[in-house]
């Protein structure tokens, strides 16, 4: 159960009821805004006093969060182009009450309505989906192959590849040994989305981060630490 207040300079405030929650709890995102977690019984009117208290907090975390928001919006003039590696992404206004778009033989084109603008939150969104949709066309064909490739050439045995969205990670091997790779794979350079690949390679052999997986990984790739450093200067999050 929730229901969403506007306030007047924090926007608007979502308030949650779980019956699993024993306390309050505030959290700030981008493209989320605030969100207020509340036992189940609690008063909304307590709930409010929590927000009033932290609200210096809270301003602190929207602005934050806006500038993420930023970073990965896309506010460019008519006949700009995005180039992904293997699409061209083209915006045109057109008659239409909403935004959509197509993916086609490498063209992503965004269609949206003339009475807004490409800022708009209802044409980013459409914006984001769209480029998801392109990035897990091209990580379709790219990595399975880059995994066959690391896989024969170092020794290592794997049951498939399964690419996703995924928010908090780059990869991950499960028990089973099922390489999961994220399409945003496809905004970093090659150096590190093989980097990636070796990483979750390795934990088919090695299932923890112990310096044992260090050592392995760092015989494949010379400078482990440095490329993971370098993968956590990117942020996976893209809306």
């Amino acid at each position: 159960m929730s229901t969403i207040e506007i306030t007047d300079d924090l926007g608007p405030v979502a308030y949650r009821r779980d019956k699993k929650a024993k306390k309050y709890s505030i959290r700030v995102k981008p493209f989320q805004g605030i969100v207020v977690t509340m036992p189940y019984r609690a008063s909304y009117e307590s709930a409010r006093q929590i927000v009033l208290e932290h609200h210096a907090w809270l301003l602190k975390k929207l602005a934050s969060a806006r500038k993420a928001e930023a970073d990965v919006s896309l506010d460019f003039s008519e006949g700009k182009i995005v180039i992904t590696r293997r699409h061209i992404m083209r915006a045109t206004a057109c008659e239409s009450e909403t935004a959509w778009w197509t993916l086609k033989d490498g063209a992503l084109t965004i269609f949206y309505p003339q009475h807004l603008s490409l800022s708009d939150p209802q044409t980013q969104l459409t914006v984001r989906t769209g480029l998801v949709a392109a990035y897990r066309a091209e990580a379709k064909l790219l990595l399975p192959a880059r995994v066959a490739y690391w896989a024969d050439r170092f020794g290592f045995a794997y049951s498939h590849v399964a690419v996703k969205n995924m928010r908090t990670r780059w990869g991950s091997c499960s028990g089973a040994n099922i390489i999961n790779l994220n399409l945003h794979l496809m905004r970093l350079n090659d150096s590190l989305i093989d980097y990636v690949i070796l990483h979750e390679l390795v934990h088919t052999k090695i299932k923890n981060h112990g310096s044992g997986f260090w050592h392995h990984l760092q015989t494949l790739v010379g400078n482990s630490r440095e490329l993971d450093a370098q993968l956590k200067s990117h942020s996976i999050a893209f809306f």
